[in-house]
């Protein structure tokens, strides 16, 4: 969602093969730029974007692969990670309010990051059992082997239940 104007609608790609991103805003807060509407245009340069792959929930924390390699010292350096996570009140209408309510998320430690070997993925392990239906907002400040720089540093992830395994 980082660099677009307005919340992501539709894709389609182009008889040019680009793709297209419609766009759609809100005239109370679903607009990043001002803009209530539009349509981007995204052209494929041939070069890999350095972002998040996955993030998938494990037993006690998260799993996390990235499209670049990373150096596996920076990605086990604590101080690169911040974790907060939050839920919604259920209510008969849409979108209830988010909880808890004075607007500072809970924060959760990251009390330890294990990188694999060859710098594409990492496990973090959280001090705090996750809780169900609550969104974990995840962000780091990775740099790639290459000295590329995230192009979207952050990723949601709504928690529901640990897997066995």
């Amino acid at each position: 969602s980082h660099g677009f104007e307005a919340g992501t609608n539709r894709l389609a790609w182009g008889p040019d093969g680009a793709l297209y991103v419609g766009c759609m805003g809100h005239k109370s807060n679903w607009s990043w730029k001002g803009k209530k509407t539009g349509l981007q245009r995204l052209r494929l340069t041939g070069q890999a974007a350095f972002e998040f792959a996955s993030v998938n929930a494990t037993k006690d924390g998260f799993k996390i692969t990235f499209t670049k390699p990373v150096d596996k010292a920076q990605l086990e350096d604590l101080s690169k990670w911040a974790v907060n996570a939050w839920t919604y009140e259920q209510t008969p209408r849409y979108g209830g309010p988010k909880i808890p309510k004075d607007d500072k998320d809970q924060v959760v430690k990251v009390s330890k990051v294990t990188a694999s070997d060859d710098g594409m993925s990492v496990q973090l392990l959280l001090d705090d059992d996750r809780k169900p239906n609550h969104v974990y907002h995840i962000r780091s400040d990775a740099t790639s082997k290459d000295g590329d720089k995230m192009w979207s540093n952050e990723v949601w992830y709504t928690f529901h239940n640990a897997p066995t395994k």
